[in-house]
């Protein structure tokens, strides 16, 4: 979820997240469908490339005393292809980050669960219902590829640093998306 912020987008199509508040115009002509909001707050969102990753993994969560954000996706750089990994958990005023550029590899990315080790730090995120939606994503600039999106789903999040526990959390209403090597979306992905 973004924050709100109070301007008008200035370009629907590029991909990024435009925040709208109570205070924004807000309409606009989608699809050949005109829309109009008003005193609303909200965001719209989008991607500046012409498919999602093949090998993609994302989750966020919202809890009393913070958040956390992690996603984790075959990156193709020229002939070549990387698993990257970004991550932030918000725990109590404190900040936890977790990414490539940090060191961050993924250990473990199947059945339905992601863990990530950064040093001394392991993160894992793990989906305790198959339930979900499918939902439409880009593939060659067409949106033709589907791929289960679970909005308000239970999850379990655990944070540890040489073996010590710093958190744990299983939320009653996560987000978690995902999907492996283009098949029907499940919790059978190969190991990564």
């Amino acid at each position: 979820m973004a924050a709100c912020m109070h301007r008008r987008p200035r370009n629907r199509r590029t991909g990024t997240v435009h925040p709208s508040g109570p205070r924004s115009a807000d309409k606009g002509r989608r699809n050949g469908t005109d829309y109009r909001f008003s005193e609303s707050a909200g965001y719209i969102e989008g991607d500046r490339g012409r498919s999602f990753p093949k090998r993609y993994a994302w989750t966020q969560c919202f809890f009393e005393d913070g958040s956390l954000m992690l996603s984790a996706a075959e990156i193709p750089l020229g002939p070549a292809r990387f698993t990257g990994v970004i991550g932030v958990i918000h725990i109590s005023g404190r900040e936890y980050r977790l990414a490539t550029y940090l060191g961050a590899k993924v250990v473990k990315c199947s059945g339905g669960e992601l863990v990530i080790r950064q040093g001394s730090l392991r993160l894992t995120a793990a989906l305790l219902e198959e339930e979900g939606c499918l939902l439409r994503a880009p593939e060659n600039g067409a949106m033709t590829r589907l791929v289960r999106e679970n909005v308000a789903c239970r999850a379990r999040y655990e944070l540890t640093q040489n073996g010590r526990r710093l958190f744990v959390l299983e939320a009653a209403r996560a987000a978690f998306e995902y999907e492996f090597d283009g098949a029907p979306p499940s919790h059978s992905a190969a190991e990564q």
